[in-house]
């Protein structure tokens, strides 16, 4: 810890954020004032004693950097081609930093621009090349960008089937021409141009005690009529779920493509029905299921992040 103790005191931050090295989806991940000593060595102790993380990775380090501010991109690339960009739009509460809502980005608009020219820099020095690749990005408010990650994969969360629908390709179906022809792969590379053909949003649910999937919930998606029909992607009636604190505690993503009105009135709906209780059963303190569950700082944050997200 003293270490790293050095190493935030060197860094002209006010906050830092404390992550695992090789796990994902924000687990365990803290933004701490850097003058909180104590707050720091709590949590970097608590980290490193978890012993594993949830993929039963053994925890031999954390991983600290400097806070940036600003808005977030996810990039999905081929051979360091940009395919796609989704905007996230998260809610924080207190500690808690949690995905909410995505939005495709339109492969020409200058914040697109200004990330594929530092990726095509972050790349080299790097050494990635080839096959897909998964980038983390913040466009801070002087228009500066920060590569915050970048893993060697494809996009998680079921990301090549939706981009495919927004943007008629993905880091899937790339890859896989990539192995079975890579000649016509590599005219396709050169050649073909990447634009958004429809718009889209990702939803990421949050539950704010541990319960169930409602009977209800399934039927009342079928309504949606801009959401893809994505297995993965969906809610099973009486599903068993913990309270949201991170990506892999979220009950279920929902994805949607269309019509960029029919997708804000949908999503909108979608967040009234979890907010209400329609979509999930909570536990209460007698264990008896019920759907009043609120919590009204979260329900504000989601909320603000909807406004944010449908500017």
């Amino acid at each position: 810890f003293e270490e790293a103790l050095r190493f935030i005191k060197e860094q002209d931050t006010i906050e830092v954020v404390l992550k695992l090295p090789q796990s994902s989806a924000g687990e365990q991940l803290a933004f701490i004032n850097a003058s909180n000593t104590i707050e720091l060595k709590e949590k970097f102790h608590n980290m490193i004693n978890a012993g594993v993380d949830h993929y039963g990775q053994k925890i031999d380090g954390v991983i600290i950097q400097p806070r940036v501010q600003g808005r977030e991109f996810a990039v999905n690339t081929i051979n360091n081609k940009i395919l796609a960009i989704w905007e996230y739009h998260r809610t924080q509460l207190g500690q808690l930093n949690l995905y909410n809502i995505d939005r495709p980005l339109d492969l020409s608009t200058p914040e697109a621009k200004a990330i594929s020219a530092q990726l095509k820099l972050a790349a080299s020095e790097l050494g990635h090349k080839f096959g897909p690749g998964h980038w983390e990005w913040i466009l801070d408010s002087k228009g500066k960008v920060h590569l915050i990650e970048m893993a060697s994969r494809v996009g998680g969360a079921s990301f090549p089937l939706i981009d495919k629908e927004i943007y008629e390709t993905s880091q899937l179906h790339m890859e896989i021409l990539r192995v079975i022809d890579p000649e016509r792969f590599h005219q396709k590379i050169e050649n073909q141009h990447i634009s958004k053909a429809q718009e889209g949003a990702i939803v990421t649910l949050t539950a704010v005690a541990n319960g169930k999937v409602s009977q209800a919930a399934p039927e009342l998606l079928k309504t949606l009529p801009t959401k893809l029909d994505i297995d993965s992607l969906s809610l099973a009636a009486g599903s068993r779920f913990k309270r949201t604190v991170d990506l892999d505690t979220s009950p279920a993503t929902i994805a949607f493509a269309g019509d960029s009105s029919q997708i804000k009135e949908d999503v909108s709906t979608l967040l009234s029905w979890q907010s209400s209780g329609k979509l999930f059963d909570y536990y209460a303190k007698n264990r008896s299921l019920c759907s009043s569950v609120f919590d009204t700082n979260l329900l504000d944050a989601i909320n603000f992040s909807f406004r944010r997200a449908f500017r």
